[in-house]
């Protein structure tokens, strides 16, 4: 969660300092220079990092801390520190679009002013702000988490203790596929974490004992077979909900598609960010109905795939104007991962900005060298060319300050509130970027037209002849190469890698006879077969 809000006010410009167990800068370095101080650890771990950094925030600077319980940490906080104390808890988990969900805000001592500046903050990133007590967020989060997960749990453990078919479907209804659905996504999630909420929220104990009463009360109709006494009870509990029926919103509104759809991390799909970024746009495109981890490189993407975390991850591998990007090969080798898809996807870059009045041009180098042809008039005016890190962000500065326009994509410049001066402003209006698909394991779907190979060999030394001994070896087959590449591993001067792409799959005959041939002269990892896809946009 830290490094998601710290991605995202990086987006927003904000200068952010991130210090932790494993970084150069000191957590209390990095309090006494911060205006707003974020703790974002475990539970478990938060009165004694509390402790050891509330000291050094500044009297004028706000500390605040985001975690499940808010009672303990306000009064932590409150007594460790001179500064003005707001607690907050993000009730949602990692996600890529923050539009619309809850942050709820629990001032503890704070002026009026900081408190406003706060809360305007997190609105400005898409949150709804939710300002109460501590207390009260406790009380309710004893409900809406501790007893919720509780009788999850207890449900989950029967289960287990009966050791109940979980594979057999045949007889599960509606109903009961909708519970173990509940009963997957938070299985799926830090047991670690569920244990804390349990036993650090100050009025979950009176659940638990109000969860054993309410169960007990149930129990002893059943003791005894009192059908009566039974639905009378169920009356009871069904006049109460009632009262959901006068809701306009369904639930089936609040949670879409929660029978189909369940949000365990390897369902998220790793892609190189930033929000609209394109290999995001290609995300959106692709797998509509996932949540994206959003990655600062490529070898980050590669490194989520291959823990087993996340099961899919979505990096571009060659661009038709700026050619092979040499990290993901390198990185394919690396990790020993499997390509599953390749998507061509266009590129296209608008321009757009808050006024006509700007006198700076901002975007990604790529994307200026893209655009050369459009900016040309604009250079000769004068008017500066600024570069930055990606266009997303330079959509996000130009909503900023309006002394810059931007040059990004129709999506990202809707998104940041931007007008649309003039679209489709690249030199080239057909210049692609090919994105793979990456994963563990090899491709399981049924592969039918458009499909090619890759491999990479890894030649242990040079000699002559050395292209001439694979290159002929398609010849014989009469197989169609489609590309190959060198690349310098970057260890030893002089050591290449050789990506190669060829049509055809590995469950042919010549396929495989090739790759045994090239394997009998070279060490060979094959990174599967897999369809090739035009996207149109």
């Amino acid at each position: 969660m830290g490094q998601m809000f710290a991605r995202v006010f990086m987006l927003k410009g904000y200068e952010v300092l991130i210090a932790g167990r494993k970084t150069k800068l000191r957590p209390k370095e990095a309090a006494k220079r911060g205006d707003l101080v974020i703790i974002c650890v475990p539970i478990s771990m938060t009165e004694k990092v509390i402790k050891e950094i509330a000291p050094f925030v500044r009297r004028e600077a706000i500390l605040s801390d985001f975690t499940s319980v808010k009672t303990m940490p306000n009064e932590i906080m409150r007594a460790s520190s001179k500064g003005q104390i707001v607690g907050a808890h993000p009730i949602f988990g990692p996600i890529a679009d923050l539009t619309g969900q809850p942050l709820v805000v629990c001032p503890e001592r704070i002026s009026k002013a900081a408190l406003t500046w706060y809360k305007n903050l997190f609105k400005s990133l898409g949150l709804k702000v939710i300002e109460m007590s501590a207390q009260d967020h406790d009380k309710q989060m004893a409900v809406v988490q501790c007893l919720n997960h509780l009788s999850n749990l207890v449900f989950a453990n029967t289960i287990k203790d009966l050791k109940f078919d979980l594979i057999n479907r045949e007889l599960f209804s509606p109903a009961f596929i909708l519970k173990l659905n509940l009963i997957k996504r938070m299985l799926s999630q830090s047991s670690a974490l569920y244990a804390e909420i349990e036993t650090y929220n100050p009025y979950a104990k009176l659940m638990s004992d109000r969860y054993r009463e309410s169960l007990e009360e149930i129990k002893k109709e059943i003791d005894r077979g009192d059908e009566k006494a039974l639905e009378s009870k169920i009356l009871d509990i069904q006049r109460y909900f009632l009262i959901l029926n006068k809701d306009q919103n369904t639930l089936a509104e609040i949670v879409p598609d929660l029978k189909e759809k369940v949000s365990t991390t390897k369902d998220r799909i790793a892609i190189l960010g930033p929000l609209y970024s394109h290999s995001h746009l290609l995300a959106k495109n692709i797998y509509s109905k996932n949540d994206f981890l959003l990655c600062d490189s490529i070898e980050e993407v590669f490194k989520s795939v291959d823990s087993g975390q996340i099961s899919h991850g979505l990096v571009p591998i060659e661009n038709m104007l700026n050619g092979s990007v040499r990290e993901c090969i390198i990185a394919l080798k690396k990790y020993q991962i499997k390509i599953n898809h390749l998507y061509h996807f266009p590129i296209h870059h608008c321009f757009a900005s808050k006024t006509t009045k700007f006198t700076k041009i901002i975007s990604h180098p790529q994307a200026i060298a893209q655009c050369s042809k459009y900016l040309a008039d604009y250079r000769k005016k004068g008017v500066e060319i600024v570069e930055t890190t990606s266009t997303s962000k330079a959509l996000e500065i130009a909503s900023i300050d309006q002394t810059y326009a931007a040059i990004g994509s129709v999506e990202g410049a809707k998104y940041f509130g931007l007008e649309i001066l003039k679209r489709d402003i690249e030199n080239n209006h057909h210049n692609v970027t090919s994105f793979i698909v990456i994963s563990k394991k090899e491709n399981q779907s049924k592969l039918s037209k458009n499909v090619r190979t890759s491999i990479l060999i890894t030649p242990n030394k040079d000699h002559p002849g050395l292209l001439y001994e694979v290159l002929s070896s398609f010849k014989k087959y009469n197989i169609n190469l489609t590309k190959i590449e060198s690349i310098p591993t970057g260890e030893k001067i002089g050591e290449y890698i050789f990506y190669i792409e060829f049509d055809g799959y590995l469950n042919q005959t010549q396929t495989q006879s090739i790759i045994d041939l090239i394997k009998a002269l070279f060490p060979v990892y094959v990174l599967g077969s897999y369809e090739v896809k035009q996207i149109i946009c």
